[in-house]
């Protein structure tokens, strides 16, 4: 398991590109949003088990992670972590 200290970076990196992508859903339509992604090559960037990714899958991945992470840190301050910590992250 990654340090503390990096575990904390992560959760706070994981914040930024959550708020990001926030703000993307919001300004951009549901049929923008579910068009399979496409790499630099304009091919499909498929998951493993050859399904494309859409930007709802790549949010929800962003949130497991973010949610993964969460969890890692609680385990290791041995409690929950607090509401600012939850929203505004961790000072570095």
């Amino acid at each position: 398991m990654e340090s503390l200290i990096e575990l904390k970076k992560k959760y706070n990196a994981l914040l930024v590109r959550d708020r990001k992508a926030t703000e993307y859903l919001k300004t951009h339509t549901f049929a923008q949003c579910s068009t399979p992604l496409k790499n630099k090559y304009k091919a499909f960037i498929l998951r493993d088990g050859g399904m494309w990714l859409d930007t709802f899958g790549l949010f929800n991945e962003l949130v497991a992670d973010l949610s993964k992470t969460k969890h890692d840190i609680e385990t290791l301050l041995y409690r929950d972590m607090t509401d600012e910590e939850i929203w505004n992250g961790f000072k570095v």
